[in-house]
């Protein structure tokens, strides 16, 4: 068809040469006879089709850890231009078709079907011919979903899916331009599904770090102050999909004078995850405080014990993701030690023995994994004593065992306080807590 007009144009066109090369205003005459404007507009018609960034196609993921599946992007959306040797009023509107194609199934040979299926229907256009057009996953789907030979169950989508936009415009004189007709890829869209593997955000990429504890010794030898902030970047070497991740780091101390580099293992089921030193530093981070894009990591080594160097930074992620609520280390929380405390709390009935402001020491030593002694369950109050505290490191569950039915509540975790609420077996009765 396409070639036919064209010849037609150019027999048209050799005749009105012919019958004005005499005449003395050859040039302009000859230019009015070959205005674009009274040619057959569809010459001249044509949609430029442009996608969206990221909404090119259509993508299914699978999470790695969960196994949920789900849509990743469920719309694409196409930027067009109409450009046309006549006014974009000229023509009363647009028909977009949807056809699809699936790997070793409906329509994948030939001949292929160019008709498809009636997506939407534009009859509105600017002078400037710029419009847009968004296809939806599930309603694209919708439309064969009686076509298609291979199933369809939790994922719609399969791998290699293709889809093709089509469009008849229709001018208010009744004529249309059909791309259906045509081969070239100016009258047709075409994008093929994905579907992709999903893991969570982990340890990956290049996040900011502040200091926002340091001991004395630390202090006095590492070179870092509270406040000092910086970048530290880490890259996963590890497969793809393994579970089991393992990650460089270029400076696991976060500029301390004495750390170095090292690298991560993490499991995604767990969140567990550890540190990598092969220097002689020990270096090793305990995780606590995952809160959104940031947590808080206390970092020890090799003279940490020797001379009280140690310390806590902030680290927060650049990459607009959420650090995962489960990442955490064994025994994150270091309840081995002794502690000051201060009343900031005082219920009415144990104001006879305790106020505000009171403070004292208790201590709490090693008695078997995850469990310490504690000297005093209810800080230097008449009726308290020794216990025995519980800590579960995967799911920070902390819990108290003592004579008198003492239970903790643990609240306000900073890098070196914490808020404890008391109650205990009288609490109830006589309105003692604190």
């Amino acid at each position: 068809m396409k070639k036919y007009v064209l010849i037609k144009y150019f027999f048209a066109l050799s005749v009105i040469f012919s019958l004005n090369s005499c005449g003395e205003d050859d040039e302009s005459e000859f230019s009015a006879a070959v205005n674009p404007a009274d040619l057959a507009w569809q010459a001249s018609t044509h949609i430029q089709v442009t996608p969206v960034e990221d909404k090119e196609t259509f993508i299914w993921e699978t999470n790695i850890v969960t196994l949920d599946q789900y849509w990743a992007n469920e719309i694409v959306e196409l930027n067009m231009v109409l450009s046309s040797v006549v006014p974009t009023n000229t023509f009363s509107k647009i028909d977009f078709y949807l056809t699809a194609q699936e790997t070793n199934g409906y329509n994948a040979t030939a001949p292929y079907d160019t008709t498809g299926k009636l997506l939407s229907t534009a009859t509105d256009f600017p002078e400037s011919g710029e419009f847009s057009l968004q296809i939806n996953a599930n309603d694209a789907y919708e439309l064969f979903k009686n076509d298609f030979v291979n199933p369809r169950t939790t994922a719609l989508l399969l791998e290699g899916d293709l889809f093709e936009v089509h469009w008849i415009i229709t001018n208010k004189d009744g004529t249309i331009l059909n791309s259906q007709d045509y081969v070239e890829g100016e009258y047709r869209f075409g994008f093929t599904t994905l579907h992709k593997d999903k893991k969570p955000p982990s340890w990956e990429g290049t996040h900011n770090y502040e200091w926002i504890y340091v001991s004395q010794g630390g202090l006095d030898y590492g070179g870092v102050a509270v406040g000092d902030t910086g970048q530290i970047t880490i890259i996963e070497t590890s497969e793809a999909l393994d579970l089991d991740k393992f990650f460089d780091v270029d400076d696991l101390s976060f500029g301390y004078y004495y750390g170095g580099p090292g690298g991560l293992s993490l499991n995604f089921e767990t969140g567990e995850t550890s540190t990598i030193d092969p220097g002689w530093q020990a270096q090793e981070w305990s995780i606590s405080n995952v809160d959104g894009n940031t947590l808080e990591i206390t970092w020890t080594y090799f003279y940490t014990d020797s001379y009280d160097e140690s310390g806590t930074v902030r680290l927060t992620r650049t990459d607009d993701e959420d650090w995962p609520e489960h990442f955490h280390s064994p025994q994150a929380f270091p309840w081995g030690g002794d502690f000051d405390y201060e009343w900031i709390e005082v219920s009415a009935g144990s104001s006879w023995d305790k106020s505000v402001g009171d403070t004292g020491s208790i201590s709490s030593v090693d008695l078997a994994e995850g469990q310490w002694t504690v000297s005093d369950l209810i800080f230097g109050y008449y009726y308290g004593g020794e216990g025995i505290l519980t800590y579960d490191a995967v799911t920070g569950l902390t819990s108290v065992e003592g004579a008198d039915d003492t239970v903790w509540t643990i609240s306000n975790v900073t890098a070196t306080t914490i808020d404890i609420a008391w109650t205990y077996y009288y609490t109830s009765s006589y309105d003692e807590s604190g």
